[in-house]
Protein backbone atom coordinates (compact mmCIF):
# COMPACT_ATOMS: atom_id res chain seq x y z
CA UNK A 1 0.00 0.00 0.00
CA UNK A 2 2.77 2.69 0.81
CA UNK A 3 4.57 2.12 -2.07
CA UNK A 4 1.58 2.53 -4.31
CA UNK A 5 1.03 6.15 -2.35
CA UNK A 6 4.03 7.69 -3.31
CA UNK A 7 3.76 7.63 -7.02
CA UNK A 8 0.05 8.38 -6.68
CA UNK A 9 1.08 11.34 -5.33
CA UNK A 10 3.66 12.07 -7.27
CA UNK A 11 0.32 11.76 -10.48
CA UNK A 12 -2.04 13.76 -8.53
CA UNK A 13 0.75 16.65 -8.23
CA UNK A 14 1.58 16.65 -12.03
CA UNK A 15 -2.09 16.49 -12.65
CA UNK A 16 -2.22 19.37 -10.23
CA UNK A 17 0.70 21.50 -12.02
CA UNK A 18 -1.43 20.88 -15.45
CA UNK A 19 -4.55 22.31 -14.12
CA UNK A 20 -2.54 25.20 -13.22
CA UNK A 21 -0.77 26.27 -15.99
CA UNK A 22 -3.50 25.52 -18.36
CA UNK A 23 -5.80 26.98 -15.51
CA UNK A 24 -7.60 30.33 -18.22
CA UNK A 25 -8.22 28.23 -20.88
CA UNK A 26 -10.04 26.01 -18.69
CA UNK A 27 -11.98 28.14 -17.00
CA UNK A 28 -13.27 30.18 -19.95
CA UNK A 29 -14.56 26.43 -21.47
CA UNK A 30 -16.50 25.50 -17.82
CA UNK A 31 -17.85 29.33 -18.12
CA UNK A 32 -18.87 29.04 -21.79
CA UNK A 33 -20.72 25.66 -20.89
CA UNK A 34 -22.05 26.75 -17.61
CA UNK A 35 -23.29 30.45 -18.53
CA UNK A 36 -25.90 30.09 -21.60
CA UNK A 37 -27.71 27.70 -18.68
CA UNK A 38 -27.56 30.33 -15.90
CA UNK A 39 -28.63 33.07 -18.33
CA UNK A 40 -31.67 31.09 -19.59
CA UNK A 41 -32.66 30.82 -16.00
CA UNK A 42 -35.60 32.66 -14.94
CA UNK A 43 -35.59 32.75 -11.13
CA UNK A 44 -37.90 35.43 -10.47
CA UNK A 45 -41.13 33.34 -9.82
CA UNK A 46 -38.75 31.34 -7.23
CA UNK A 47 -38.31 34.29 -5.34
CA UNK A 48 -40.24 35.21 -2.06
CA UNK A 49 -41.62 38.42 -1.61
CA UNK A 50 -39.51 40.81 -0.38
CA UNK A 51 -36.80 43.48 -1.80
CA UNK A 52 -33.41 41.48 -3.74
CA UNK A 53 -31.26 42.88 -5.43
CA UNK A 54 -28.82 41.74 -7.84
CA UNK A 55 -25.50 42.81 -9.56
CA UNK A 56 -25.64 42.70 -13.67
CA UNK A 57 -22.53 43.86 -15.33
CA UNK A 58 -20.07 42.88 -12.76
CA UNK A 59 -17.47 42.10 -15.49
CA UNK A 60 -18.34 38.15 -15.71
CA UNK A 61 -18.03 35.48 -17.08
CA UNK A 62 -16.14 37.41 -20.71
CA UNK A 63 -16.01 41.25 -19.79
CA UNK A 64 -16.46 43.65 -22.93
CA UNK A 65 -15.47 46.96 -22.59
CA UNK A 66 -18.04 47.61 -25.78
CA UNK A 67 -20.56 46.51 -23.52
CA UNK A 68 -22.69 48.61 -21.06
CA UNK A 69 -20.69 49.16 -17.38
CA UNK A 70 -21.95 47.70 -13.98
CA UNK A 71 -25.87 48.04 -12.70
CA UNK A 72 -27.81 47.13 -10.09
CA UNK A 73 -31.38 46.01 -10.54
CA UNK A 74 -33.63 45.76 -7.43
CA UNK A 75 -36.93 43.50 -7.08
CA UNK A 76 -39.09 44.97 -5.40
CA UNK A 77 -42.81 42.85 -4.94
CA UNK A 78 -43.70 40.91 -7.27
CA UNK A 79 -45.20 43.29 -10.07
CA UNK A 80 -43.56 45.57 -12.27
CA UNK A 81 -44.93 49.24 -12.36
CA UNK A 82 -42.65 51.16 -14.95
CA UNK A 83 -44.33 55.34 -14.47
CA UNK A 84 -44.82 57.48 -17.19
CA UNK A 85 -42.81 59.80 -18.46
CA UNK A 86 -44.60 62.76 -16.54
CA UNK A 87 -44.30 61.16 -13.77
CA UNK A 88 -40.52 60.27 -13.76
CA UNK A 89 -39.73 63.82 -14.29
CA UNK A 90 -41.95 65.02 -11.25
CA UNK A 91 -39.82 62.32 -9.47
CA UNK A 92 -36.84 63.38 -10.50
CA UNK A 93 -37.58 67.48 -9.31
CA UNK A 94 -38.32 66.10 -5.95
CA UNK A 95 -35.14 64.57 -5.88
CA UNK A 96 -32.99 67.28 -6.94
CA UNK A 97 -34.81 70.03 -4.83
CA UNK A 98 -34.72 67.24 -1.47
CA UNK A 99 -31.23 65.66 -2.13
CA UNK A 100 -29.39 67.92 -4.71
CA UNK A 101 -28.98 65.40 -6.82
CA UNK A 102 -28.62 65.36 -11.02
CA UNK A 103 -32.14 63.19 -11.35
CA UNK A 104 -33.29 64.86 -14.27
CA UNK A 105 -30.01 64.39 -15.71
CA UNK A 106 -30.38 60.74 -15.22
CA UNK A 107 -33.65 60.66 -16.87
CA UNK A 108 -32.50 61.46 -20.15
CA UNK A 109 -30.61 58.20 -19.91
CA UNK A 110 -33.97 56.14 -19.61
CA UNK A 111 -35.50 54.92 -22.99
CA UNK A 112 -38.96 54.43 -22.90
CA UNK A 113 -39.72 50.88 -23.15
Amino acid sequence: MRKLLFPLAIVFGVLLCIAYVFRAPLSVKVAERIAPGMLATDILPGLPDGLHVALCGAGSPFPDPQRAGPCTVVVAGRGVSVPGRDELLSRAHFIEERLGLPATKWLRMIRPL
